[in-house]
């Protein structure tokens, strides 16, 4: 049975936040000033009530912008409130407020990172280009990354080129949750086919691997147990998948370098892979200079990520046969 006009108007003022839960908020300016009105005036009450599901998007009314300044501007908890409200209802005008949030480190890390959210569903340009112009403000404080992912996932690639969001990239150790560890996994599947060749230079700088496939340096060592290595296979596997010549070259060095370190993991999946792709992987790494039996033999039991072979049984006689022909025998005998 619908409600009666005004059955809830005694609810504006003593309990604003149960008609904005259950959306019984009515339709009249005037109503909605007073219960954000109210839920500015208890903020301190109402942020231990709300849930993460609460939603404020029927409070839209012609003065809320200036209705919403005075919290925004000084931190408190009306100043979480009122960017609660601004995410679900919002109005422009507000654009200033929000970008002095997420340049203010003495502000909390989930009030900065709502503000730049907020930017970014409504394309204030400006403001988002002068966080990433001043990240190390936005920045501070920022000891789980979540500042970091949020940034990256609301400005690339619209505003920021893939070179700069590679370069922002931090070996992590925390795991794929918060918004870091949620952009990452996302990084292959947003990436733009032109910009795969820069990232897998990337990937090559990121372990030291020369353009032969060598260890020119040490690869960072605080990569190591860190999530960036997911990444890394993420967008190997979405270079093989492309079965370009090219890409399996860097790929082949990619690999050199893993079992020259000792690890016969393949640095991507191999289940959008075929025969003739892998045959073909399996060449460019044995037509390499230098290359001895061991490389052959690790080839032989190597495994991806999920267990899949790179050869099978019915690889191991044409495998054995293309090792003999390429690999550099005196390196073994010279070694005995």
């Amino acid at each position: 049975m619908p409600a009666r006009p005004g059955c809830y108007q005694w609810l504006v003022e003593a309990d604003p936040l149960t008609l904005v839960r259950y959306n019984l908020v009515p339709d009249d300016s005037g109503t909605r000033r007073v219960v954000v009105a109210t839920l500015l005036a208890q903020a301190h009450e109402y942020q231990h009530l709300m849930r993460l599901d609460d939603r404020f998007g029927s409070l839209v009314h012609p003065d809320l912008a200036a209705q919403l300044a005075p919290d925004l501007r000084r931190a408190g908890p009306a100043s979480g409130l009122a960017l609660a409200v601004l995410a679900d209802s919002y109005v422009p005008g507000l654009e200033a407020a929000l970008l002095s949030i997420c340049l203010d480190p003495a502000r909390p890390l989930w009030d900065r990172q709502r503000s730049l959210v907020i930017l970014a569903e409504h394309q204030a340009d400006e403001q988002l280009l002068a966080v990433i112009e001043r990240s190390d403000v936005f920045l501070a404080g920022d000891q789980d990354d979540h500042l970091l992912g949020a940034l990256l996932d609301q400005t690339w690639p619209r505003l920021m080129s893939t070179p700069d969001m590679l370069a922002r990239l931090v070996p992590s150790a925390r795991l794929r949750g918060g918004a870091y560890g949620l952009f990452l996994h996302e990084v292959a599947d947003r990436l733009a086919e032109e910009d795969l060749p820069t990232t897998l230079s990337w990937v090559e700088r990121l372990f030291g691997v020369d353009k032969e496939g060598r260890q020119s340096s040490d690869p960072d060592p605080a990569v190591q147990g860190s999530i960036l290595p997911g990444v890394v296979e993420d967008v190997c596997t979405l270079a093989a998948a492309a079965r370009s010549n090219e890409y399996r070259q860097v790929l082949a060095r990619l690999f050199r370098a893993r079992i020259g370190a000792g690890d016969d993991e393949p640095p991507f999946r191999l289940d959008d892979t075929d025969r003739a792709w892998r045959r073909g992987l399996v060449i460019e790494m044995l037509c390499a200079d230098n290359v001895d039996a061991t490389l052959g033999a690790m080839l032989g039991f190597a495994r991806d990520s999920a267990g899949v072979p790179l050869l099978d049984d019915d690889d191991f006689a044409w495998a054995c046969s293309t090792a003999m022909q390429h690999v550099d025998h005196t390196a073994v005998s010279t070694a005995d």
